[in-house]
């Protein structure tokens, strides 16, 4: 409303504006909605996450036991057992950071440096610790919430080799700035791809599922898309290729 006055300063009448917030509207509805879907996927997240700290943690019991008396004869058994206790070390320590993540413990909007080939080194020695696989990614130095890329990583990297349905795949992954405030992330791999019927080409709206074992790519999309992110399907002549950005 605004009002119009005289020279003399007597109100003469008001104009009133109509303006159509319907779009700002259904946007405010649409994120109010993926912000609980968001917190009903970390609590289900949150839930697993728990539920495994236990058979992971006798894992490294067992592995302690095994060590016990255990005589080297150089056959490589006791590297094994160390790797056991290696890799139940490293799992702990994801389970215990996706706990904080998914409990709310940390900002949303929290961002630290850290080296991103070393974050690849931890992820790849829980999925491949054997190192079947082949995998190049750069080591430098980023700023980003590091919990939530090492989830996606994660999870993008278990479907790689998953669904490679292949001995041995190559994988490489990417990390550039778009701008002072945004990085792209980028997981390529040589493996049989998502095939010609997938739906899920461009921000995952649509909806992905990886079946009853997977986190999801569309829960992954959810994931970071509450941190101001989004997870993308670029297609590909060969394997599969997927972005998000953070």
């Amino acid at each position: 409303l605004s009002p119009v006055h005289d020279a003399a300063g007597t109100l003469q009448y008001i104009v009133g504006t109509a303006q159509d917030i319907t779009a700002e509207r259904d946007q405010m509805q649409e994120q109010a909605m993926a912000v609980a879907a968001t917190r009903e996927i970390e609590e289900m997240v949150c839930l697993a996450a728990h539920d495994l700290r236990s058979p992971v943690g006798n894992l490294k019991s067992l592995a302690t036991i095994m060590r016990r008396d255990f005589v080297d004869h150089g056959d490589g058994k006791l590297q094994l057992v160390n790797m056991i206790d290696s890799i139940a070390d490293q799992a702990l320590n994801v389970i215990s950071g996706v706990m904080a993540t998914a409990m709310g413990n940390d900002d949303p909007n929290k961002s630290e440096p850290f080296e991103f080939g070393a974050l690849c080194d931890d992820v790849l020695v829980l999925l491949d610790p054997l190192r079947t696989h082949s995998a190049t990614y750069p080591r430098l130095n980023i700023e980003a919430d590091y919990t939530i890329v090492q989830i996606i990583l994660r999870n993008l990297l278990d479907n790689a080799l998953k669904y490679a349905a292949c001995p041995q795949i190559q994988i490489s992954i990417e990390v550039s700035q778009m701008n002072s405030q945004r990085l792209m992330f980028s997981v390529r791999d040589n493996g049989q791809g998502f095939g010609a019927d997938f739906s899920g080409y461009g921000d995952l709206e649509s909806g992905v599922s990886d079946g009853p074992g997977g986190y999801g790519l569309f829960s992954v999309h959810r994931l970071a898309r509450s941190r101001g992110g989004k997870v993308s399907v670029i297609p590909c002549d060969e394997g599969a290729e997927v972005r998000f950005e953070l």
